[in-house]
């Protein structure tokens, strides 16, 4: 009986002694149940469904004799437009937190983790490549949404949607908030940008089918316009004389804000993706230098 329990007590220390050797950061404080990257894989398959049903609704801009006599569609099953990244400057905000919200996913391609084992280095760039066509595909749906003519379907399709991966981001920050000792937190911090933009998302869908589906004139219109307003704005300014006006000393040393230039949605999305990047890349620099002190 002295010699199990002495055994006994043995094997405790030993186990002690085992987990005080683990580093501190390297202990895993939570399980992440949630694998994001296999449901990243499994949701092509209802973004392929939803693009095709979105196709299937939108109307062909450009019809030939020949497509309405061997058509049987009757215009339907166009192309949908994701962003219009050219002489688009309607909903830019929105494009940009739609950018936002997969600032997350598109940061795990820069990731040394990302790439198999026993990739050759020659095939690195493909590999990335297949990865970020795959994430394009993922979030094409969003991106209709926004832009399709339907007014019934593309908003409950894009609120669904955005719904559900707004859903997957919080599930795995519950479930897991942080993966090792020293990480607190870690998802928390990373990911608070992309359920904002997620959030805004919905309420931008909610908005849309709101004021779409609003009876009377003062429903939603699209402006689908050769020469945007303030376009037009510029050039009556140009034909004019020019007034001075005091400007302040932000204004004269930092930038002069003008009615009439709006940036485009290229201009705007790449911004927001490019800041909540960098976010997330400075996050990690501050708490890897955290960690080494």
């Amino acid at each position: 009986m002295l010699t199990q329990t002495t055994q006994m007590m043995g094997n405790s220390s030993s186990i002690s002694e085992d987990e005080e050797s683990i580093p501190r950061d390297e202990q895993t404080a939570c399980v992440d149940a949630i694998d994001k990257s296999l449901i990243l894989h499994y949701s092509l398959i209802p973004s392929i469904i939803l693009i095709l049903i979105l196709s299937f609704l939108e109307r062909q801009k450009k019809r030939t004799r020949i497509n309405d006599q061997s058509n049987p569609l009757h215009g339907l099953f166009g192309f949908v437009v994701p962003l219009d990244l050219i002489g688009a400057f309607n909903n830019r905000w929105t494009y940009g937190f739609a950018f936002g919200s997969i600032a997350n996913t598109i940061i795990v391609l820069f990731d040394e983790g990302f790439l198999p084992a026993g990739v050759p280095g020659w095939a690195k760039g493909f590999v990335i490549l297949a990865g970020a066509l795959e994430v394009g595909l993922c979030y094409f749906p969003i991106f209709a949404c926004l832009t399709t003519a339907n007014k019934i379907v593309g908003p409950i399709i894009g609120f669904l949607y955005t719904l559900f991966w707004l859903s997957v981001t919080v599930a795995d920050i519950v479930i897991c908030p942080h993966e090792t000792a020293k990480r607190q937190y870690e998802k928390i911090i990373s990911h608070w940008p992309s359920i904002l933009c997620f959030l805004f998302l919905l309420y931008r869908f909610v908005y849309t089918f709101i004021c779409r589906n609003k009876p009377g004139e003062g429903g939603y219109k699209d402006q689908n316009l050769i020469l945007q307003a303030h376009q037009a704005e510029h050039v009556r300014r140009l034909l004019r004389k020019p007034v001075e006006k005091h400007k302040s000393w932000f204004e004269r040393n930092i930038y002069t804000w003008d009615p009439c230039f709006k940036f485009p949605n290229r201009i705007i999305g790449t911004t927001v993706l490019a800041l909540f990047c960098l976010y997330i890349i400075l996050e990690q620099v501050i708490r890897g230098f955290y960690l080494t002190q």
